[in-house]
């Protein structure tokens, strides 16, 4: 069997720190207008470029999750006697994950990072199979959402605070049930296998990429506009084939953008601070919901409109990145992110000091 060629370092490839802050930006914006119920509130033009995001943040984190897990692994598909070590350091960064995500339901039921633990456990039996049956298992788990929704309905609910209940929410029922959203995550790990870092392949996944992004997201409108049924449409909730698709294509070519925009300036300052905002994306989540329920606490937004929600969420972001570029400077990893380093025993013990960012 021919092996896959061997994934770059991540420090190579600049644009995938770029596309997780961009996915943080999205993620603001998505959910702070939904936590002060401004979806609605503003010309119809930007309601309609607003909705046009809906989904898509979360789904380009998680491919982005799964590219990470292929770049972190890549050595096991070429040394199968590595499989064992980054078996067992993936499946302890799901369960710090799960745990962390458990905890963080109390302040923000829409979290995401439990179902993080599981998607990362279930990758595990993939870290050395080919890529083609990367892309077979997610073609094949994508029209799973819609398949258990109208044949079965999980008859315990989605509360994750009784076991079969916390099933449900992982696999069936939740914000981001595994079936489908796993199929993220296989998508991810089959473009990490990719080298980004050459040009013609970006240009290649690039060009697959865009234009299926064009057409699944215009499916995914035209479908919305018209009615069409659940299956023809792109949203995130019920989580439709054209969904997964649509977000899968879009996160890909976003990806690819971000690398073909940055790989040539890699020492640009814009580009050093959207990749040290990259770089501390899992702090930025655990600090986005505190930046939204904050003032949600004190009825600062109460009736506002979609243009604030948006200018606030920006205003967020703005102050992410300089608090990430002066983080950066002066500590090698994140606050949370270097926690998980040293608790998955891939840091030294004290995993911030040094100089690191130029």
């Amino acid at each position: 069997m021919q092996q896959d060629a061997p994934a770059p370092a991540p420090s190579r490839v600049v644009g995938i720190d770029v596309a997780r802050a961009l996915a943080i930006l999205g993620m603001i914006w998505v959910n702070f207008k939904y936590q002060i119920d401004a979806a609605e509130r503003g010309p119809a033009a930007l309601v309609w470029a607003s909705d046009r995001i809906d989904g898509r943040a979360a789904a380009l984190f998680v491919v982005l999750a799964g590219l990470g897990v292929s770049l972190r692994s890549r050595r096991v598909r070429h040394d199968p006697s590595a499989f064992g070590g980054e078996a067992r350091a993936l499946s302890v960064r799901a369960g710090i994950l799960f745990v962390i995500g458990m905890l963080f339901v109390h302040l923000w039921p829409w979290d995401i990072l439990h179902a993080y633990g599981l998607y990362l456990v279930l990758a595990v039996p993939f870290l050395r199979l080919p890529t083609p049956v990367l892309w077979l298992t997610a073609a094949l788990i994508a029209p799973s959402g819609l398949v258990v929704r109208d044949w079965y309905t999980w008859p315990w609910g989605d509360t994750v605070w009784t076991p079969l209940g916390l099933i449900g929410d992982l696999w069936v029922s939740g914000l981001h049930p595994a079936l489908p959203w796993f199929a993220f995550v296989l998508v991810g790990m089959a473009i990490g296998r990719l080298d980004l870092a050459d040009r013609s392949t970006r240009r290649r996944l690039l060009a697959l990429a865009l234009p299926l992004a064009l057409i699944t997201e215009g499916l995914g409108i035209a479908a919305i506009e018209g009615r069409w049924a659940d299956a023809w449409q792109a949203l995130p909730r019920p989580p439709g084939p054209l969904f997964i698709a649509a977000g899968s294509a879009s996160a890909v070519a976003w990806i690819g953008l971000c690398v073909e925009a940055t790989q040539a300036r890699a020492r640009a300052g814009w580009v050093v601070a959207l990749v040290a905002t990259g770089q501390l994306a899992f702090t930025w989540y655990i600090a986005h919901a505190v930046a939204i329920l904050v003032p949600l606490q004190h009825g600062w937004f109460d009736e506002a409109p979609l243009w604030v929600a948006l200018t606030y969420g920006a205003a967020c972001f703005a102050l992410a990145v300089l608090a990430s570029l002066w983080w950066r400077r002066r500590y090698p990893l994140g606050p949370l992110e270097g926690l998980i380093r040293q608790l998955t025993g891939r840091a030294t013990p004290a995993p911030w000091g040094g100089r690191t960012l130029v």
